[in-house]
Order: structure tokens, then C-alpha cells, then sequence
């Protein structure tokens, strides 16, 4: 199919991933790994077609691409359930209820494709590929099921929204020549990608509103549904909050169009408060990685949640506690989106710079604020570790390990949050605001795309002793 073709295939109409002729079961390649995918909404389930395109830009070859099923994590009988169950009644208002995804169909070039679905709640997925050497890549397509449980969930339908995220399968991160397989949680972010490009096509009810990561190509109306297309380069990951409620605020800043996505007239506030962020972190550590902004308030569990160019807000949240979250998931948009870490063995490092950021940007709006964060920060913190000392007369203040060592969301939050945010904090208070908003900026800057670890913040900061005995549980606050 010729390129020219095929473009005005695209322009005409949106359809299922078209079939790209190779002559080879892979072929040379320079550009980022790419999501194409095609989604069709209806109540209670989503239907997907994918095309993965994985260029394999290290030295070894691979035999076969994995992939994460975080939707099975949705399962009735998952061993690694998306909640715990203190918030089983929050995160389920309406009982119990599941989903999880279903592969249809696998293959690569038009020919059916070996895969294996297989860990903990069958949460992987692995495909057979011909020998992808380095330089190489191959084309996976992927038909799939998804089913969304009635929850306050990152998937999920609730009395406000559909939230659309964990839905279709995503790529593995290969770290050591192999993919590593990292298992959910019920807490915390269980996630670790590499950036890659996203087209995408969501089909609708058409009284839906749809948020949504990526800019808008191109919508197409029929008779009862509404086609979105969007555009993500350089991306983390990729999801969608549907409501038929929504209010919509928008203005252009920067050339990077700002939506607020709200179920009171209150949301024009809001907007003003996330443009503020926006154009205080664009100042101070760099450039804003995409042309949308989006955030969606949402019947969602926790305060927030950060995903390339869209954010969760929880309706559940006071004014206050509102624009916390709104400072807190925009910075993440630098410290996740352009820049990223393991979340999964190394949370502090996202979750202790965003809520820094937070802090930046309320210090230079509204001191009250940021006061009031540190204040938190350092009270909770001492509550936990000394009600800690008390139960069990020895506290792991370890922050670098994995989610599924920590005891509890109380353990998690207290580590990977508030004394994070005081490691910055007390490195900003020794140090000061010139040195620290430098090393923040030489941080993204030098580490923009890639995937950071406690060495590039010592390189950015310098100081190794200070960090060093924050994240080894050795400084005493």
C-alpha cells in the first residue's frame, strides 16, 4: 500500500488497524517504539484492536515481545488485587465487581502468532516473534476484550465517569537484555515504560465527552456514536476519562492547549490554578513535553493520578485538597512523563519531586500553602514513625524497595511521599532556592526521555551524603 494511499484512507475514515506489507518478519528502524490502537466503548466493556510496533534499540536479540495485562488485576480471582482491602468498600460503593481482558486474537504479518498468557492473575502476556536484532523491529497485532468493573478505580465506572486506563496491553520494559515483568499493587504505581508514540482511536456513545492524553486529530460523527482520533509522541502511557456530565474549561498557553473537565462552574478556577502550574514548572525546569494538558475530575479513589498529558482529579477532594492534586499530577508530567524511574522499586523518586514541585509552586502563589505542606509532611512522618517504634520497637525507614515490601499504604505513603518531600525540602533549606531550582532543571534537562535512578539526582544535586541517608533510613527527622 502506498504511503499516499494510505494517508487518504486515514483522512476518509477512521477503521481497525490496517495491515502494513512487510516482505520480512522485521525491519530496520531508528524511531521510538508506537501504540496503534483502535477502541470501541460500550457499558461495561471495551473492544480493542492494537498494532505494537516494538523497535529494539538495545544489543540483543529477542525471539518475542512481552507485554503487561494490568487488567486482569481487575480479575475476581487475582492474586494481585488493585486495592486493598481497608478501601474495598470506597474503591467498590456499589459492591464487589470485576474485569479484567481477554485476548482474541495475536499475529504478526496476517499470520496467526504463538503467545502465552501466564504470572501471578495471568497478568502478562508473551508473543513469539522472529529474531529481532538490534536496529530491528517487528509489528504485533492484538485483538482483545477488556471488561471494566462498577469501581472507583483507575478502571472503572462510578457515578461520575468512566475511567479508561490498564485497559490494553502494554509493552513490557526490557531492562538487561529481557523484559522484566513487574507485578501490580494495591498500592502505589506499579508501572515502568519507555517512551513511545500513540495514535489512537476511541469509538463512543455520543453523549459522552471523552478526556484524553494526546492531541485531537480528527473526530468523526455517525449516527449514535462519536469517533476521537489523537496523537501522543513520546509518551509514557496513554488512557481516557468518558463522562456524559463533563463541563468543559479550555484556554491555549504557550501553544499547549489547557482543558479542565469539571462537573460544577468551579472548574474555570481550577483551570486558572493548573495553567499557573503549568507555566511556573515550564519556567523552572524546562519545557512542557506536550501540546495538551488535560485534567478530569472523576470518582476516583486516591487524590489523583498522572498520565502523559492527562490527570484524575478525585471529586471526593476539598478546594484545598483539589489544588494540591492539581500541582501534584501536572509536576508529574515532568518527574513520570519526561522524565521517569521505576516506580515500582523506586516510588520516592516521582512521588517525592512532584510533591517538591508542588511545594515550589506554592511557595510562589501562596505561602500558606506550602507551609501547610511541610507542616503535614513533617507531623505525619514523626506520627508514623514513632507509632511504628512503638508496635514493633524497629522501623524499616528504607525508601529504595519495592511495593510489595511495604506493610501497609500508611508505610507507603509516609516513605515514598512526606519524607520525600522533606529530603528535598531540607536540601532546599540548606542549599537554597537558587542551587536547588538549578539542579532541578539540570535534572530534566539531562535526563529528559530516559529513566532516572538515586544516582542521577545525586549527579544533579550533588550532596550523596544527604541522599544517601534520607533513602537508606539513617537521617533521624
Amino acid at each position: 500500500m502506498s504511503l499516499l494511499k494510505n494517508r487518504l484512507l486515514l483522512f476518509l475514515c477512521i477503521v481497525c488497524v490496517l495491515p502494513i506489507v512487510n516482505l520480512g518478519g522485521c525491519k530496520k528502524s531508528e524511531s521510538l517504539s508506537s501504540y496503534s490502537l483502535n477502541a470501541t466503548y460500550h457499558e461495561g466493556a471495551l473492544d480493542g484492536k492494537l498494532r505494537y510496533k516494538f523497535v529494539n534499540r538495545y544489543d540483543t536479540a529477542f525471539d518475542h515481545v512481552d507485554f503487561n495485562l494490568h487488567a486482569n488485576a481487575y480479575c475476581e480471582n487475582s492474586t494481585t488485587k488493585p486495592v486493598t482491602d481497608n478501601n474495598l468498600a470506597r474503591a467498590y460503593p456499589n459492591g464487589l465487581s470485576y474485569g479484567g481482558i481477554e485476548i482474541l486474537k495475536v499475529e504478526i504479518l496476517n499470520q496467526n502468532a504463538e503467545f502465552d498468557i501466564f504470572g501471578d492473575s495471568n497478568c502478562f502476556l508473551r508473543v513469539k516473534t522472529p529474531t529481532v536484532y538490534q536496529g530491528e523491529t517487528v509489528e504485533i497485532d492484538i485483538a482483545f476484550k477488556t471488561s471494566i468493573p462498577n469501581s472507583k478505580l483507575r478502571l472503572g465506572e462510578n457515578a461520575y465517569a468512566v475511567n479508561l486506563a490498564d485497559f490494553f496491553p502494554t509493552a513490557c520494559y526490557v531492562k538487561d537484555g529481557g523484559f522484566l515483568q513487574i507485578p501490580y499493587s494495591p498500592f502505589g504505581d506499579p508501572y515502568l515504560s519507555e517512551i513511545s508514540d500513540y495514535s489512537v482511536n476511541l469509538t463512543v456513545p455520543s453523549e459522552f465527552t471523552v478526556a484524553s492524553c494526546g492531541k485531537p486529530t480528527q473526530t468523526l460523527v455517525e449516527e449514535l456514536t462519536t469517533t476521537y482520533s489523537y496523537e501522543l509522541k513520546s509518551a509514557r502511557d496513554f488512557a481516557f476519562v468518558l463522562s456524559k456530565d463533563f463541563k468543559v474549561f479550555s484556554q491555549n498557553h504557550d501553544d499547549v492547549t489547557v482543558n479542565y473537565y469539571s462537573f460544577s462552574d468551579d472548574g474555570e478556577s481550577y483551570l486558572k490554578t493548573a495553567i499557573s502550574a503549568l507555566e511556573f514548572f515550564s519556567k523552572n525546569f524546562g519545557d512542557y513535553p506536550y501540546q495538551t494538558l488535560s485534567l478530569a475530575e472523576t470518582g476516583f479513589l486516591f487524590g489523583g493520578m498522572e498520565f502523559s498529558s492527562l490527570c484524575y482529579i478525585s471529586t471526593e477532594l476539598e478546594k484545598e485538597e483539589k489544588q494540591n492534586a492539581i500541582a501534584h499530577e501536572i509536576a508529574h508530567q515532568w518527574w513520570h512523563g519526561g522524565v521517569s524511574n521505576d516506580q515500582y522499586n523506586s516510588a520516592y523518586i516521582d512521588e517525592g519531586l512532584a510533591e517538591f514541585s508542588a511545594f515550589l509552586f506554592f511557595e510562589n502563589s501562596s505561602l500558606e500553602l506550602a507551609n501547610e505542606m511541610i507542616s503535614n509532611a513533617k507531623h505525619a512522618y514523626k506520627s508514623f514513625f514513632d507509632l511504628q517504634s512503638v508496635l514493633s520497637g524497629n522501623v524499616d525507614t528504607t525508601m529504595e524497595r519495592p511495593l510489595s515490601t511495604f506493610k501497609s499504604e500508611y508505610e507507603y505513603a509516609n516513605l515514598s511521599y512526606n519524607k520525600s518531600l522533606l529530603m528535598f525540602y531540607e536540601y532546599y533549606s540548606k542549599f537554597g532556592k537558587n542551587k536547588t531550582l538549578s539542579a532541578l532543571k539540570k535534572l530534566y534537562s539531562d535526563n529528559y526521555g530516559r529513566e532516572i535512578t538515586r544516582a542521577e539526582i545525586i549527579k544533579a544535586f550533588g550532596r550523596a551524603d544527604h541522599f544517601n541517608s534520607f533513602v537508606d533510613g539513617k537521617v533521624i527527622i
